[in-house]
């Protein structure tokens, strides 16, 4: 494992960690507001190579346009998160009562792009080890 690579798993690390803190905490101002300084000084310390490891990184775009598998989820979800959501409009019923924490909104608005954001960062994963930016 070169240092980009290094540099990619701990920057997701930081990420995946931060946002475990903030779901955790979400009741908690000052614990998940506090949450962010280690991952924003870690981004500043580095910033010149996450800025060069993210130049040659497919986006997550790319990853969905380049598999069909993918493309009809993606719209086979919005067409459910449509229904559901007039559903829950025209039958006078509260959604709240169903996504009301961090957790649950953001498995709602996530939930299309965690596979091909999975993908596009094994393929910037193997290409940081292929060869050296």
């Amino acid at each position: 494992m070169n240092n980009n690579q290094k540099i990619l798993i701990t920057s997701w690390f930081l990420l995946v960690g931060t946002f475990v803190v903030v779901g955790i905490f979400q009741d908690n101002v000052i614990v998940s507001r506090s949450a962010f300084v280690p991952i924003g000084i870690y981004f500043l310390l580095n910033y010149r190579t996450i800025k060069n490891i993210g130049k040659n990184a497919p986006t997550v775009k790319d990853v969905i346009y380049n598999n069909k598998l993918l493309s009809a989820f993606g719209i086979i979800y919005l067409v459910f998160v449509i229904f559901v959501s007039f559903y829950f409009l025209f039958a006078g019923k509260d959604l709240g009562q169903y996504i009301s924490g961090f957790w649950s909104l953001m498995l709602v608005f996530l939930c299309p792009l965690i596979i091909p954001l999975i993908l596009s960062q094994v393929i910037l994963y193997r290409s940081l080890g292929n060869e050296q930016l």
